[in-house]
């Protein structure tokens, strides 16, 4: 689950530099921007929930 949140984060970075660098429009990038938030935070969410579940259990 790290990995999957760290590429996630990393894609979210890269694709707000692009938009800052204004090497793309905007328009084309920002939908990707938004779904690459809600996959890291989604990422978040599992991560916290799956770290719950172990600390109950044991």
């Amino acid at each position: 689950m790290g990995v999957v949140l760290e590429e996630a984060d990393e894609t979210q970075l890269w694709l707000e530099l692009i938009i800052e660098l204004k090497l793309l429009p905007i328009k084309r990038v920002e939908p990707l921007l938004g779904e690459a938030t809600e996959l890291v935070a989604i990422f978040v969410a599992s991560r916290k929930s799956a770290s719950s579940n172990l600390r109950s259990t044991i």
